[in-house]
């Protein structure tokens, strides 16, 4: 027979155990919300290096740790350069709260947390720089390491809240921190003057070599190199290397790039720009210099003065030409004091020149006319060309006797010894019995 009062009692019984079930996982669910919460605002502060904001997601802790744990995230005893750095290694940070690992039991909880930061060990290595090239090295960097931080939680009054030991899973990822930094000097910082060598307007004539060079205030720790530029094309780029307080940045006829004239570099406009070797390279100075060719003799040169002869220019373009003071013991044009070590003659001239013979003969202690002997020359060699930096050439004539006597000297200057009677040039200058201090 069909007993209703049991059936109705067997249903009810089982509609109140499904009831009591649906109830003690909808308070379970809701218990771990409020655990992934709470775990949420603590990783955003720790990305943020709030440490305000998360340490009130953690259970009271002693003032002291507290304000330790708060003074370290706000880096306030950085340097300013260590602490821009560390801030851009921050905003690398993200996380994900793991809510799959979330667990609840009465009171108790627990949650992961992974934290995600990029490699800035590995980005930092063999980097010398200021802060400016770490920041760039970090926004740079692809790679990343990854850190799982346990969070137990406990509910008390206050709701759900961290416990405190959870906060030494924050020390991994916090590490740097700690990371200890070396900053060099800006080498633009550094920089104190830039000039063209030998050369007062920046301009080379027929030369074979343009050198700008570049002094610091100090020694940079940046290695440098340059870039050689003509007509606005870059033709040559140096090797990086380290300096001291001065840089010499040289560009000749011999380097990669350079073009030809004869034995000059050609004609044209010159930069050479300085940098400073970085992921971006900075610019550190930068200068213009023109470079001409000239094959046009002087016409402010007399060919003829009191003291010297030009019988035939046909064997360079003559720029300039005299007696030369070596000693600073000159007190005329042609005239040499007793003290003197080096007569010289000297012979400027544009573009490139033959090899030359020249003779110096000794005329008597009284002021010398007429002609030498030439076969009995004092002194007589060849010479070729001298070639400065500032682009100049020369023919320097020099004659350096154990003792100089006082007296007139003459110089034949010509195509070699066997054409002594048709010389390019002659010349003559006195050698006085007084010193120069005399003077």
């Amino acid at each position: 027979m069909f007993n209703a009062k049991r059936f109705v009692s067997a249903v009810l019984t089982g509609v109140l155990l499904v009831s009591a079930c649906g109830c003690s996982f909808s308070s379970n669910q809701k218990k771990i919300d409020e655990i992934n919460s709470v775990a949420d605002t603590f990783a955003k502060s720790a990305c943020y290096l709030d440490g305000k904001s998360l340490l009130s997601t953690v259970e009271e802790i002693d003032s002291s740790k507290a304000d330790e744990f708060t003074k370290k995230l706000s880096m306030e005893d950085l340097s300013y350069d260590e602490s821009v750095v560390k801030l851009a290694i921050a905003e690398t940070m993200s996380y994900t709260v793991k809510t799959e690992t979330a667990q609840v039991e009465k009171k108790d909880g627990s949650v992961d947390v992974v934290f995600t930061i990029d490699d800035y060990e590995d980005a930092f290595k063999d980097l010398v720089g200021y802060s400016d090239v770490f920041v760039s090295a970090v926004k740079a960097r692809k790679s990343v390491k990854q850190y799982t931080v346990h969070l137990n939680l406990h509910k008390g009054d206050e709701g759900w809240l961290i416990t405190e030991d959870s906060l030494a899973g924050l020390a991994e990822l916090y590490s740097f921190l700690d990371y200890e930094m070396y900053f060099c000097a800006d080498t633009k910082d550094l920089y104190d003057s830039s000039m063209w060598m030998f050369t007062e307007d920046d301009t080379y004539i027929n030369t074979d070599v343009i050198e700008l060079d570049v002094w610091f205030k100090s020694e940079p720790e940046e290695k440098l190199y340059y870039t050689v530029g003509k007509d606005g094309e870059v033709i040559y780029s140096s090797s990086p290397t380290t300096c001291g307080t001065h840089f010499s940045a040289i560009f000749d006829v011999d380097y990669r790039g350079a073009t030809r004239t004869d034995d000059c570099l050609s004609e044209g406009i010159y930069t050479i720009k300085v940098f400073a070797v970085r992921k971006t390279d900075a610019l550190i100075a930068s200068a213009t210099a023109t470079v001409s060719i000239s094959d046009e003799a002087n016409p402010d040169v007399p060919m003829q003065t009191s003291y010297y002869t030009v019988e035939d220019s046909s064997f360079a373009s003559i720029a300039d030409l005299g007696w030369w003071d070596y000693n600073s013991t000159m007190i005329a044009d042609d005239t040499y004091c007793a003290d003197t070590k080096t007569l010289g003659f000297s012979i400027q001239i544009n573009g490139n020149g033959p090899e030359l013979y020249y003779a110096y003969y000794y005329l008597g202690e009284n002021e010398g006319s007429g002609t030498p002997d030439l076969e009995n020359p004092v002194y007589d060699t060849q010479i070729v060309v001298q070639k400065y930096k500032d682009g100049t050439v020369y023919y320097n004539m020099d004659y350096d006797p154990s003792e100089l006597k006082p007296g007139t000297y003459m110089i034949y200057v010509a195509a070699d010894e066997d054409s002594l009677e048709t010389p390019y040039i002659t010349a003559t200058c006195t050698v006085i019995t007084q010193t120069s201090a005399e003077f």
